[in-house]
């Protein structure tokens, strides 16, 4: 158990027509084994019975409803929500999944033995569902921690199964506010780099709740077809195996948020500047050279990239 005197905790959900899934999210954070302090809900303009619905739910619990009668974009609507939480530590919620009983528990568990002074986050995995609350797949990641384990990675940055604390969420909504660069990315990359280069950020390996795919769900509607043998070539990332092309990008969008400065870990910024200089590389010949000659990969991966990225380009060549 956390142990009585832990800090305050807050759920910070964003909403958006919501109002099919938007129960069944409501009643697992209200069954949860340490209940939370507050649920900041943030309503994106919704034209449904979302806003109701939360309105019932804030008469019986401890939650509070934002709304905005214009749509401002998911990146804001999460970060408005994070901004008007009241709480030391935050977990970060969707509208239409499912938590286990024991995530905040579990996850505050491990935040407890963090250093609050410093930008923290703890992420968990998941158990994957359809529409129907079904079981389609299950992500049970191992135990990580270290920036290596977030920038190398791409499912370990995932808002939904994090919990923050308040010094990160100042040090994100600083760079939100502050920097062009940070909204350029999604908010749970902000959030997730942030902790990996200034502070700490841990994986672990627990599936600590149901993430539901459905149509209108923002990740699943960029990925609602199934992807051709020659779509899937052309859309290989360039650098094979290395990381995937929008990772990259992401990367080097981080790098120029960060600038010059020297705030965090120093191996991170480099590696961060070392993927703008890649995304901005005038070729492959450029880019593969940089990728050689990164020392943060161990060198099996830098020898089968060098290897696969011109047969990759070939490829493409070959089906456009």
């Amino acid at each position: 158990m956390i142990q009585q005197h832990s800090p305050r905790i807050s759920v910070a959900m964003a909403t958006h027509n919501g109002e099919r899934f938007l129960r069944k999210q409501l009643d697992s954070l209200f069954r949860q084994s340490r209940l939370p302090d507050e649920v900041v809900v943030s309503d994106d303009a919704s034209t449904d019975g979302t806003v109701q619905l939360l309105q019932t739910y804030s008469e019986l619990h401890p939650l509070r409803v934002e709304t905005h009668a214009v749509n401002i974009g998911v990146n804001a609507n999460f970060f408005h929500a994070l901004a008007c939480t009241t709480g030391e530590w935050i977990c970060i919620c969707d509208q239409d999944d499912i938590w286990l009983p024991e995530k905040i528990e579990t996850l505050g568990r491990v935040m407890q033995k963090m250093d609050q002074a410093r930008p923290a986050a703890v992420s968990s995995s998941r158990i994957d569902v359809n529409a129907d609350g079904e079981k389609t797949g299950e992500h049970r990641q191992k135990y990580t921690s270290g920036w290596k384990a977030t920038l190398l990675t791409l499912d370990r940055s995932q808002g939904c199964t994090m919990m923050i604390n308040r010094r990160l969420l100042e040090r994100a909504l600083y760079w939100y506010n502050n920097s062009e660069w940070a909204d350029k990315v999604m908010y749970d990359v902000l959030l997730s780099v942030v902790a990996a280069v200034e502070g700490e950020k841990i994986n672990l390996p627990d599936p600590l709740m149901l993430y539901r795919h459905h149509d209108r769900n923002v990740v699943d509607r960029a990925q609602e077809k199934k992807p051709t043998f020659a779509q899937h070539i052309r859309t290989m990332r360039t650098y094979y195996p290395f990381l995937i092309d929008y990772r990259i990008s992401e990367l080097s969008m981080m790098s120029r948020m960060y600038g010059p400065a020297k705030e965090g870990n120093e191996e991170a910024l480099r590696f961060m500047q070392q993927m703008q200089a890649l995304d901005a590389a005038a070729g492959i010949r450029e880019g593969l050279g940089i990728v050689i000659r990164l020392k943060s990969i161990g060198i099996g991966t830098r020898i089968l990239t060098a290897i696969c990225t011109p047969a990759v380009k070939a490829a493409k060549r070959i089906i456009k």
